[in-house]
């Protein structure tokens, strides 16, 4: 009898030491899964290292342990061999499966991601894999980018605004490995912010009744397709009655994950890539400087950038939009341009350039006479405000300058769009565009109009003999200036006012 009773106690020992166990395997794995929520890659390693001790024979882990290894590029190959243990133990564990293939899409290396897939599809005939390999051949990898506005604002006793600060951070799906580490480089530039407005608060003594304090980042996509996503952010910044209106741009590779530098998105010789970008900088500066000493000295600037000194972003258009704060060139202490470089990434976008989403073509010169808030409408985004010869002028990211015939610090909104002025290849009306032979201009008018040829004359301002044509069309008056011949190049620079 005492011997049964000493093995009972011994089973019961047993089951209950079973039991310790499975519980601290699940508190182990819990905790891990935690860490990896909060991105803390090294901790949760440990915790399900811990978990592997206790069970391992459960795939799941592998794979928890797997993402931690996989958000540290180093250990590639830590995932790697934690995603094969995972399919040694379950041969039908999708998420394996899926996760291997985002290690090697990750590495570049999309011949062996596709092979993953298909060879998880012929084991467990799950849709996922197919759709995801499809997803790869494609370069298709259509994801959700969402904002959530983090405010930082100061506030009164009594809940008025003293100064505000706030982000619109954003995110996309943490599905794939790929949207994980975008997520996690949106949220270093976000934590970058959080410094700058800490250390402001530290140094600034905000009242209320001083101007408008204001530190602001707002959000949204300007491109997705062709596997890349660009975020475009306009920030605003305001302290003491100084404003500067700031925009800025993120791209990534949605098959690494990566953020794209200009040489990795444009498939063209760097060289060429930079003297393209180099001249609408050069033309920009020209446009807005009066003194050609001053001139000079910017076009030098210019000639130190390399392609890392560039912020920019996609246009909706597939176009290169560099971003340049306006002291940089020597123009002025505030603000920022946002210079439309004519360079695509791809042909078939830059034929659809001029034209909206819908397919519906906008030209430039039906906003004359019509009002600022229906510029803003139609272009949106941030925008730049410029003077010169006594008016001012307001451009957004692909649009041209459109002047309201007076000098303004701020936009109401209800100014009249006078006339504008473009030394790109934006849409004016019909087949006109700002870059044409007179050629193209004269096959575009048809026989609506008969054209005189360009004249020769001498720019008394710059110095230079320049060629020129103006007349009127549809009720607008078009003009064109060439600084070579105009049979064989491009216009430089084209204007359109209402006719008189």
């Amino acid at each position: 009898m005492k011997r049964a009773f000493g093995i009972l106690l011994l089973a019961v020992f047993f089951c209950a030491s079973c039991g310790k166990d499975m519980a601290t395997w699940q508190e182990k794995y819990d905790l891990g899964i935690k860490y990896l929520e909060e991105s803390n890659y090294e901790e949760a390693i440990l915790a399900f290292s811990e978990a592997i001790k206790i069970d391992s024979k459960q795939p799941k882990v592998f794979i928890g342990r797997g993402d931690a290894y996989a958000m540290i590029e180093d250990d590639y190959k830590k995932a790697i061999a934690d995603y094969e243990q995972a399919l040694e133990l379950d041969e039908l564990c999708i998420e394996a499966y899926i996760s291997l293939s985002d290690i090697y899409l990750c590495k570049e290396d999309t011949e062996k991601a596709k092979a993953v897939l298909k060879e998880g599809y012929k084991i467990t005939k799950n849709d996922r894999l197919s759709k995801r390999e499809e997803e790869i051949t494609e370069l298709n990898f259509p994801i959700e980018l969402k904002f959530e506005r983090k405010d930082h604002s100061l506030y009164s006793d009594d809940n008025q605004t003293i100064a505000k600060f706030y982000y619109d951070l954003p995110s996309v799906s943490k599905e794939h490995l790929q949207g994980r580490k975008i997520n996690a480089d949106l949220q270093k530039i976000y934590e970058e912010y959080l410094q700058e407005v800490k250390d402001l608060k530290k140094e600034e003594t905000f009242d209320i009744d001083q101007a408008e304090y204001l530190y602001t980042w707002s959000g949204k996509e300007s491109y997705q397709k062709d596997g890349i996503l660009s975020i475009y952010f306009g920030t605003d910044w305001c302290m003491g009655g100084v404003h500067n209106a700031i925009p800025h741009g993120f791209t990534y590779d949605l098959g690494t994950g990566k953020r794209m530098n200009l040489q990795d998105l444009f498939k063209m010789d760097p060289d060429e890539l930079l003297t393209k970008i180099k001249t609408k900088l050069v033309q920009k500066v020209m446009r807005n400087t009066d003194d050609s000493d001053q001139a000079e000295e910017k076009k030098k600037t210019i000639e130190g950038y390399d392609l890392d000194s560039f912020d920019f972003y996609i246009s909706s258009d597939g176009e290169l939009v560099i971003c340049i704060p306006v002291y940089e060139l020597g123009i002025g202490a505030e603000g920022s341009f946002e210079i439309p470089c004519d360079i695509y990434l791809n042909s078939s976008q830059e034929n659809k350039a001029n034209h909206r989403m819908d397919g519906k073509t906008v030209f430039s010169a039906e906003f004359i006479g019509k009002t600022v808030n229906e510029l803003s409408k139609y272009y949106g985004g941030s925008y730049y405000i410029g003077a010169y010869e006594g008016a001012s002028y307001v451009e957004y990211a692909d649009s041209p300058c459109f002047f309201v015939g007076e000098v303004v610090d701020t936009l109401r909104g209800d100014e009249n769009v006078t006339m504008l002025f473009t030394d790109g290849n934006s849409a004016l009306l019909d087949g006109l565009t700002g870059n044409m032979t007179y050629p193209e201009i004269v096959k575009a008018v048809g026989n609506e109009v008969v054209l005189e040829q360009p004249v020769y004359y001498q720019n008394l301002m710059d110095d230079v003999w320049m060629y020129t044509l103006s007349f009127d069309y549809k009720g607008y008056r078009f003009g064109y200036d060439w600084h070579n011949d105009p049979n064989t190049s491009k216009s430089d620079s084209a204007s359109v006012s209402v006719s008189k």
